[in-house]
């Protein structure tokens, strides 16, 4: 009976061997499905989280630049001027003190214009044909031009030689007036105002070079507040500090004149704030999310630091500050699903009833309370005797902040209403250099000091007490008082900005080093991997070998037994 082949080991199968490169493959893929692929997930949840953390920072900020623009004080600082009439036109500066005013225009300022007494043919027409040089002078103030006259001059070549000489404060030219003799030499002032009129004084006496005055050169003059100005334009930058006025004609009415804060486009600017607020917190609602029942899962989902992002915007928003008041008394609301809202015609009133107030409430103030010294009552001027004298207080027997008061007389017998107002005049006097302001008491018999800016100011000299004052110290003070939108602001800058503090950057470094820490550890699973599987590598090979060698061995017994036993092919 025929012997039939045998695997030996169990190793071969019809003389392949299993100990293959596939078995160590399918052996590798399945350690790195424990090993690796768990790495692998907490990565591809990192990039994911990566992804959406950048989306979240660029809508942070910007929800925080339309939320800074009601905590900027340039919003505020905008102005609009109303005026009764055209006959002035008034300009105001952004940022100064809303105020009212009446002006009436009595007058124009002018230049001074004059003409030659002599009208020509043409500007070619010779002006002087004399063979004597003369010489035409243009006095204007205390400078003087000197024109050179020549035989054979046209009209022309003067108008030419005045430009020229008085470099534009005089300005000569030739109208064309009509009639056989149409062409007149005009002399005009660049500048309005008497200080610019001028005369003019030719050194012949030659009658066409004669000039006459057409238009005198005359000052501005209009009534401000009830007191008359002059000025030598009709453009006035100089009465008050920021604005300018503009004379447009002569009027016998009053122009009433207001500068108010302008406010006009807010609404706008809220409407654009309140639609960056929904897609700020509907974001964060879509990465924090969370479905039970293997529902969908937001990347920071159990995330507290971006859940108290949520949370904290809305409390500054919606919540009430100290003084009781919220956005939901300007026209804002929250429905049910925290979408907010906002009614513009409500905010408008609000706007329109107290614009410094909702300035205040949305970005703050600064409340100062002055410091202050209310002085004695100050002596009439009486000697030991009961006869009244002078009284001599010099310079710097006195000082504030430092600073030497001036010399102060107070005459014989005067009252202490007449010693307050020197006294108030005197501290007065230096109100730049120490800050410190005087005013009277009611009754007029002593004088008050403040800085309205809360600043200390000091009081010290040896004849203090002889003007009602006391040596010392006195402080004022300074609070702030935060607004709605200065609160979200501050809180903003924690999130998002420069800076390795802020929240975002904060979880932003978190994940990049997460990130790190992940490859790493894959990377160091698959160098073990690779070398355990190419030690495996070389054993199957030396396993083989050795199996390769049984089989052949065997394979000549199989032969010799087959022979013996007659099996035949």
């Amino acid at each position: 009976m025929a012997v039939g082949s045998v695997s030996m080991l169990g190793a071969s199968f019809g003389g392949q061997s299993q100990l293959n490169a596939d078995m160590i493959d399918k052996l590798k893929e399945a350690d790195k499905s424990v090993m690796i692929r768990p790495h692998e997930r907490r990565l591809e949840k990192v990039f994911a989280q990566q992804e959406d953390h950048a989306k979240l920072e660029k809508q942070l900020e910007a929800f925080r630049q339309s939320a800074g623009v009601f905590s900027s004080a340039s919003t505020y600082l905008k102005r609009e001027v109303h005026a009764s009439s055209d006959a002035v036109t008034v300009r105001a500066q952004d940022g100064i003190t809303p105020q009212e005013m009446t002006i009436r225009v009595d007058q124009l300022a002018r230049n001074s214009v004059q003409q030659m007494g002599t009208a020509y043919k043409s500007m070619e027409t010779m002006i002087y044909a004399g063979s004597e040089p003369k010489s035409m002078t243009i006095t204007q103030g205390e400078e003087s031009f000197e024109i050179p006259i020549t035989g054979g001059m046209t009209l022309g070549e003067l108008r030419d030689r005045i430009n020229d000489a008085t470099g534009g404060k005089i300005t000569a030219s030739i109208l064309n007036t009509g009639g056989e003799e149409p062409y007149q030499l005009i002399l005009r002032s660049e500048g309005t105002g008497v200080k610019n009129d001028f005369t003019v004084e030719y050194s012949g006496a030659d009658e066409g070079f004669e000039f006459e005055t057409i238009q005198a050169a005359q000052d501005a003059k209009f009534v401000y507040n009830g007191v008359t100005i002059t000025r030598g334009e009709n453009r006035v930058s100089d009465l008050i500090s920021g604005v300018t006025l503009e004379l447009n004609r002569a009027d016998e009415l009053d122009t009433r004149v207001s500068i108010e804060q302008s406010l006009g486009n807010l609404d706008e600017e809220m409407h654009a704030f309140v639609e960056s607020y929904n897609e700020t917190v509907k974001l964060i609602n879509e990465l924090t999310k969370f479905e039970p029942d293997g529902g969908d899962r937001g990347s920071f989902q159990g995330d507290n630091r971006v859940n108290q992002i949520r949370t904290q915007i809305t409390r500054l928003v919606i919540g009430q500050n100290e003084e009781g008041r919220s956005l939901i008394d300007y026209g804002f609301s929250l429905n049910d699903q925290g979408v907010m809202s906002f009614d513009s015609s409500s905010f408008s009133a609000k706007m329109a009833e107290d614009p410094e107030g909702l300035e205040r409430f949305l970005r703050g103030s600064v409340d100062v309370t002055p410091s202050e010294m209310v002085g004695r009552t100050i002596p009439a001027t009486r000697g030991e005797d009961g006869e009244f004298e002078e009284l001599t207080i010099g310079a710097g027997a006195v000082r504030i902040n430092g600073v030497a008061l001036p010399e102060i007389e107070f005459a014989a017998g005067n009252s202490s209403q007449d010693n307050a107002v020197l006294v108030l005049s005197a501290i007065n006097s230096i109100t730049a250099q120490t800050g410190v302001e005087a005013r009277l008491s009611q009754a007029g018999d002593r004088v008050i000091l403040s800085d309205s800016s809360g600043r200390s100011f000091t009081i010290d000299g040896t004849m203090s007490q002889h003007l009602g004052l006391r040596n010392g110290s006195y402080a004022g003070s300074e609070e702030d008082f935060e607004g709605v939108f200065s609160r979200l602001d501050n809180y903003m800058a924690t999130l998002v900005g420069i800076g390795e503090e802020r929240t975002l950057n904060l979880i932003e470094t978190q994940l990049r080093n997460e990130e790190k820490s992940i490859t790493d550890n894959i990377q160091r699973t698959l160098d073990r991997l690779n070398a355990k599987y190419s030690t495996m590598a070389q054993q199957f090979a030396a396993y083989n070998s050795m199996i390769s060698r049984y089989e052949a061995a065997f394979s000549g017994m199989q032969m010799h037994i087959d022979a013996m036993s007659g099996k035949k092919d």
